[in-house]
């Protein structure tokens, strides 16, 4: 595992909708990519239109983000593993649900690691309980 030190959750805070992101997996390993990610920005709430993205140092991190939804009450436990002998990162995410009611609860699931190395790949694992 990588220390939890080293592992830090990212939001995008209240002015970007994580709900309409493109895609479901994410490594992010450059501003060009990050600042092409395509999230909504709520323009009608006070001081969203003139938001942006948190600033990430690229040259010390890399940003994963991982969609994964839960029920009426949902939390998400995250953890990366360094796999040095397989050359990747295990990003895995524990859904934990509470509740029978069917409104969702979506969430990117972002994070930021060190660096991914060069020549190593990420594995997204979702587990739900």
């Amino acid at each position: 595992w990588l220390p939890s030190t080293r592992v830090h959750f990212q939001s995008f805070g209240d002015c970007f909708d994580e709900y309409f992101a493109p895609l479901s997996e994410y490594v992010i390993s450059d501003t060009t990519a990050y600042n092409s990610i395509g999230l909504i920005r709520y323009d009608n709430i006070a001081g969203c239109p003139t938001a942006t993205y948190p600033s990430i140092d690229f040259s010390q991190y890399t940003l994963l983000g991982k969609k994964a939804s839960g029920g009426c009450r949902v939390g998400f436990k995250r953890e990366v593993i360094s796999d040095d002998s397989n050359s990747q990162y295990i990003y895995k995410i524990t859904v934990c649900e509470y509740g029978l009611c069917k409104s969702a609860r979506i969430s990117m699931n972002w994070v930021l690691v060190p660096k991914l190395p060069q020549g190593y790949t990420v594995k997204f694992e979702v587990e739900e309980y």
